[in-house]
């Protein structure tokens, strides 16, 4: 069960273990590339942390799949997808900021967050002090669960919201 963030839906590629495209999604075919702004979201990691094997395993990472990781991690490619989000207390923060020196206030949290990454100067997209949440892996690692992807993502350096979790039934998704 996860919960539905109102942001921006932002896709990474990370090459050899470090940040090489961050990409919207677009008109749905062709994204914009973004990357120099993300770069300005402490939570999207310029480099991919490398989990160790007894933290793989723990997640129920095969011998392979760990061998696997470790490889992209290097020598590869991995893509995450997520949410880029502003807080409403920042977006608060700002429009009072923009008020008082008479500049368009923020319409709501999802705009800003989205107006903050097509911004084409880093620095006013780096001062929307964005967050950002990965809810998939792209690269199929053969895990299992969904859940393992979470888990997974955390382990590489990713922030996934705290609220997630596993259900068996519908009972304990409305509990």
């Amino acid at each position: 069960m996860e919960m539905k963030l109102d942001g921006l839906a932002l896709s990474l590629r990370y090459a050899n273990g470090s940040l090489a495209l961050g990409a919207t999604r677009g008109d749905g075919r062709t994204g914009e590339d973004v990357t120099q702004n993300l770069r300005t979201i402490e939570a999207i990691p310029l480099k991919l942390r490398e989990p160790k094997e007894g933290e793989l395993e723990k997640i129920g990472m095969s011998p392979n799949q760990i061998k696997n990781l470790s490889s992209l991690i290097k020598n590869g490619m991995i893509e995450v997808r997520g949410e880029a989000v502003m807080t409403k207390a920042v977006l608060k923060e700002l429009n009072i900021k923009y008020a008082k020196a008479g500049k368009p206030i923020l319409a709501n949290p999802r705009n800003g967050a989205a107006g903050s990454i097509r911004q084409l100067d880093p620095k006013l997209s780096a001062e929307r002090k964005l967050d950002f949440y990965v809810y998939s892996l792209v690269t199929d690692l053969g895990l299992i669960k969904h859940e393992q992807e979470h888990q997974l993502a955390k382990l590489l350096g990713f922030k996934v919201l705290k609220e997630n979790k596993s259900c068996k039934n519908l009972t304990e998704v409305f509990a």
